[in-house]
């Protein structure tokens, strides 16, 4: 019945035409994203006046009843925080027979593995949802090794959850995913060849407080490093503006055909963007014109940097009318930048909740940062979508941008 649910829930993410006013009747139910890291009060639309219909602000709706818990029994499992965006990119090691060795199902299951298992080592972690939201897992992490990787999700945290996982996911495919790698005679595309290499899935919703396990493997008896990437509500990596007339005047970008290989990742340097006091527009970003970035002075460690990742605090408005609601692929492409170099890009959709948006961790050449107080920028790109599709970054001490140094 869970894995007919599953598929049913993909069929529908995966359909060419969105019901928005189904959407929006799914949001206004949405939860508290807990108490630490809440983006529920009125500051979600101070000031802002979109001029569509705005998703109904995030609520504590109680205790939930229905909660996916169990007992976790696997041996070595590795509890990964849900209010640390830092603890939730990991590096590991399966070489030989280290790792946790787990029954697998004997036939296939939902997701993009192929073949079928009954047996595999492995490195277990745990996850416990703070939201209503897509989860996001990922080896898409720029770590270039030989490693093949694959990864299983499963409802609970014990054994027999284990054995029957809902999903599974090995190459990363090349509908519209960036590869967040390079080999030596590829760019920093869409689909090049390390999508045989590296794992993404992103689910459809989990539950406030649902415990999830994620299973990193090899694909058949493949052994080696590997760098693994969790979040809730995350937006998808996109590719670089490459051309200066898709960049605002004096910007250029890094280099992400670069390897950051297992260990030469540094600590974060945590920025708060955009705080309280960013420049710009009160409302939506909007490609073009005046309204089209937000930016402030933050503080920086100066040094040399090879990766980020980031949380924002996002609302998420979008226009039912017919002549939106028969669009398909409705997306937002934003920049990050710092110190006029753009160190990522990435796309907000329509299935993505207002609340906390996760922008999954990447990685680029060595970038050197001079200024102890750089200028950081969040930059809208030209689409159409913004007249159907409106985001508003909220200013708070919740957005958080980790720059990963080079150690």
């Amino acid at each position: 019945m869970r894995r007919a649910l599953g598929l049913l829930g993909a069929a529908a993410l995966a359909a060419c035409s969105y019901d928005l006013d189904a959407l929006k009747g799914r949001d206004a139910g949405r939860r508290d994203t807990g108490p630490d890291r809440a983006v529920t009060d009125a500051g979600l639309d101070a000031g802002v006046d979109t001029g569509l219909p705005d998703i109904p602000p995030l609520t504590d709706m109680g205790p939930r009843t229905d909660v996916i818990m169990g007992t976790c029994n696997v041996p070595g499992v590795t509890t990964l925080s849900n209010t640390s965006p830092q603890s939730r990119l990991v590096e590991g090691s399966i070489a030989g027979d280290a790792g946790v060795t787990i029954p697998m199902p004997g036939e296939a299951v939902e997701g993009t593995c192929s073949d079928t298992m009954t047996g595999t080592t492995a490195r277990v972690f745990r996850y416990t949802m703070r939201s209503d939201a897509r989860l996001t897992v990922s080896t898409n992490t720029g770590l270039c090794a030989g490693y093949d990787t694959r990864v299983f999700v499963a409802r609970g945290c014990d054994t027999a959850a284990l054995a029957r996982p809902f999903v599974c996911a090995d190459d990363v495919q090349s509908s519209g995913r960036l590869c967040n790698r390079c080999d030596a005679d590829a760019g920093p595309t869409v689909g090049d060849t390390c999508s045989t290499l590296v794992s993404e899935y992103r689910s459809t919703p989990f539950g406030r407080g649902d415990q999830v396990t994620v299973v990193v493997s090899g694909f058949g008896a493949a052994r080696g490093p590997f760098r693994l990437w969790v979040g809730e509500n995350a937006a998808s990596l996109t590719g670089l503006p490459q051309t200066a007339s898709e960049r605002p005047p004096g910007f250029g970008v890094v280099e992400r055909c670069s390897c950051v290989a297992a260990g030469q990742l540094g600590a974060a340097v945590e920025v708060n963007f955009p705080g309280a006091m960013a420049n710009g527009p009160s409302g939506p970003l909007r490609p073009g014109g005046q309204d089209n970035q937000l930016f402030q002075s933050v503080m920086v460690t100066p040094g040399n940097y090879v990766g980020v990742s980031a949380e924002f605090g996002v609302r998420v408005a979008f226009d039912p009318s017919e002549s939106c609601r028969t669009q398909t692929g409705l997306k937002l492409t934003f920049d990050l930048a710092v110190a006029n170099r753009i160190l990522t890009s990435f796309d907000v959709d329509i299935p993505t909740a207002s609340g906390l948006l996760s922008v999954p961790f990447s990685t680029f050449a060595p970038f050197a940062i001079s200024s102890a107080t750089p200028a950081m920028y969040l930059i809208a790109r030209g689409s159409r979508a913004s007249e159907c599709l409106q985001v508003t970054y909220v200013r708070g001490s919740e957005n958080r941008v980790l720059l990963y140094r080079a150690p």
